[in-house]
């Protein structure tokens, strides 16, 4: 910051318009505002923290003006300060907040705001940036980097506090001291750093616990030979050792660990074997089962299979067997009308032979009793007739049954072919 120019109107004890050329008076390097008390000095400070701030340091800026005392009514007061702010030319124009006489006004005068013109340079001219006391403060603090408290502990010390400092105790210093520069930062600082070290102290407490247990636990897990040190600055080294210790094991699980791969590869091939022989053996077991039924109906097949052939001579008997039939009911028919013939022949001969006896010679009646002898042997060989067609009817009647023994045997060989094409 560097300031060039200063002027002053209706400002403090400044009663008409006071220029200040800082820049010649800073020409050989420092300065001094001197004069007697009520001259000035502290305003012309109070000037610039006003043109930059809007505000005046200490009690002053609490007070209920800030406009001259001495000068005329109508005339404003008014700061306006060439400065140069982070390599820019910057000019700013403020009034304060005062009263104007009004005659109008019930109380014969008027508030005027408080208001402000911040302008650049640019080329030969200036530039206005604007007229709003918020916008103008917001430029003004980024430029300078510091507010108003700031600014008049860096770089202005408030009158009479100075005073103050000199008279007080060492306590009452150093709150004077902390309330002017700031210096309670520190003791916030102080009392950080006091706290992170407690912080810290406790962690490094209860890393070295957890490092201990860690190391117990380490220690008893891996079986190790070598003891805990007791000083945990030699435990790099007794790490080291406990490291190697365990890279040894390590290639000894390893070695272990292919040679339990080969292990486990001939137990699945044992495995897989004996699930082959265990299904094998349960196949085995049903075929045997299966057998065991076969043989216990072996005896009820081959019976079956006699009565089968039994049945297929049958069959070929079962052929002639309705002409047979045919042949009978005809040969049954007339067996029945020659023996009806017989009986009636049987019955007319005594008396035909009675009454022809006494007629017939001797050749005639030879004649006539060979005929009666033909006749009962054609009535015996009638009834011989008759009961061989008895005979034949009770075969025919047995073939029936036969017949159906066949259908029998017929059904019980296709139930054999399934119980043969099951254990097939």
């Amino acid at each position: 910051m560097r300031v060039h120019t200063l002027r002053v109107t209706a400002f403090g004890p400044f009663a008409g318009t006071v220029d200040v050329d800082v820049d010649t008076l800073s020409e050989h390097g420092l300065f001094l505002l001197t004069g007697p008390t009520g001259a000035g000095k502290t305003s012309v400070l109070d000037a610039i923290c006003f043109g930059l701030f809007g505000q005046v340091p200490g009690a002053r800026q609490h007070a209920d003006r800030l406009r001259s005392d001495h000068a005329d009514p109508s005339l404003a007061p008014e700061v306006r300060i060439d400065v140069t702010l982070g390599g820019r030319r910057l000019l700013v124009t403020r009034s304060p907040r005062w009263l104007r006489p009004s005659s109008r006004a019930r109380s014969g005068s008027v508030t005027q705001h408080a208001r402000v013109l911040l302008q650049e340079r640019a080329g030969g001219g200036w530039e206005t940036l604007t007229t709003r006391i918020d916008e103008a403060q917001l430029l003004l603090d980024g430029l300078l980097g510091m507010t108003v408290g700031q600014f008049t502990q860096v770089a202005m010390l408030p009158q009479g506090q100075f005073q103050d400092f000199l008279r007080a105790g060492a306590d009452e210093r150093r709150t004077l001291l902390e309330r002017l520069f700031g210096t309670q930062r520190f003791g916030d600082v102080e009392r950080w750093l006091a706290e992170r070290r407690s912080r810290a102290r406790a962690a490094a407490e209860a890393a070295g616990r957890a490092a201990c247990s860690a190391a117990d636990q380490l220690h008893g897990a891996a079986h190790l030979t070598e003891p805990v040190p007791a000083d945990p600055t030699d435990w790099p080294t007794w790490a080291a050792l406990v490291a190697d210790g365990t890279r040894r094991r390590r290639d000894d699980l390893s070695v272990l660990v292919g040679q339990s791969g080969d292990v486990l590869e001939v137990a699945r091939r044992h495995h897989r074997a004996g699930v082959e022989l265990a299904a094998a053996r349960r196949s085995g077991e049903l075929a045997l089962q299966r057998l065991a039924d076969v043989d216990a109906t072996r005896a009820e097949a081959d019976e079956l299979a006699a009565t089968l052939r039994s049945a297929e001579r049958a069959r070929e008997v079962m052929a002639h067997l309705e002409p047979l039939a045919d042949a009978t009911a005809q040969n049954e028919a007339a067996q029945v009308q020659t023996a009806a013939s017989l009986a009636d022949v049987a019955e007319l001969l005594p008396d035909v032979v009675a009454e022809v006896s006494g007629d017939l010679t001797g050749a005639g009646l030879a004649e006539l009793q060979r005929c009666q002898a033909a006749l009962e042997a054609a009535r015996a060989g009638t009834e011989r007739a008759v009961e061989r067609e008895l005979r034949l009817a009770a075969d025919v009647t047995r073939l029936t049954t036969l017949e159906a023994a066949v259908a029998a045997a017929e059904g019980a060989a296709a139930k054999t072919e399934q119980v043969a094409a099951g254990l097939r």
